[in-house]
């Protein structure tokens, strides 16, 4: 999950109040353009719309990535001189992630948090982390992806990569009760939050691509709570799509490939 909200922040310079936006956790599979701006070095930056004053604020920051599964905790220079927030970590030294979160299960690669002290560090880390995960990627998938068709993209709202067999069904409680367990599921869909959450079926899934949708709509904070990997916005997944297909569903990248 990310946090973030307008706080008024006083300037340093002149005294005047500025509304800014502060994160305090980035998720970037929720939020892509907040790691673009982090890696720009536009967050968590105070810009003073009266005298043009500008600074880093000493905020702490939580960046976490669902798909190379890791995590990193910035903490800045306050935190040294508070000797209660050393309580936030184990005997091993481990930060106790788990304050963090709201709510949920605490993914295993939680335990090996990585801990920062500067937002120029914090940057390196992700940098190195991404450019690992490009050169696995090209070692690995790539050589694999060369046998598969590309048949359509969408937004990867619920990551994950999965092979199965296509449903494609209709938007009604009848036909998504039929849901066989392992199916990859294809719809347009509309389906209201209230209902598809309510159904048990849903999470018999293999996978779920739509034609409609973003990351806010109901199948994508579904499947993400359920842990099921889903493209949505595909704009036309349910014509190409047919049941009975074998497919590659890659939903962190939002791409559906063709493996027959």
């Amino acid at each position: 999950m990310s946090q973030h909200g307008i706080i008024n922040v006083t300037c340093s310079a002149c005294d005047a109040e500025v509304p800014t936006d502060v994160w305090h956790s980035i998720n970037m599979q929720i939020d892509p353009e907040a790691k673009t701006g982090l890696l720009n070095g536009q967050i968590n930056v105070f810009q003073c719309n009266k005298c043009g004053y500008r600074e880093m604020m000493p905020v702490e920051l939580f960046y976490h990535d669902m798909a190379n599964q890791y995590c990193v905790q910035l903490f800045r220079t306050p935190f040294f001189y508070n000797y209660e927030s050393y309580d936030r970590f184990t005997e091993n030294v481990q930060v106790k992630a788990y304050l963090n979160l709201p709510t949920g299960s605490i993914p295993d690669y939680f335990k090996d948090t990585r801990v920062v002290f500067s937002i120029d560090e914090m940057v390196h880390y992700i940098t190195f982390r991404d450019k690992i995960a490009a050169r696995r990627g090209n070692s690995v998938n790539d050589r694999q992806k060369q046998k598969w068709s590309k048949l359509l993209t969408g937004i990867g709202v619920s990551i994950g990569f999965v092979t199965g067999i296509v449903r494609n069904i209709e938007e009604t409680p009848e036909t998504m009760a039929k849901i066989i367990p392992g199916e990859i599921i294809v719809m347009k869909g509309a389906v209201p939050y209230r209902e598809f959450s309510s159904m048990d079926c849903v999470k018999r899934a293999l996978a779920f691509v739509t034609d409609e949708g973003g990351r806010t709509c109901s199948i994508a904070i579904v499947t993400r709570e359920c842990g099921i990997p889903a493209i949505t916005g595909t704009k036309n997944g349910s014509v190409i799509l047919k049941t009975g297909q074998k497919i590659i569903v890659d939903a962190t990248r939002g791409i559906v490939y063709s493996c027959e």
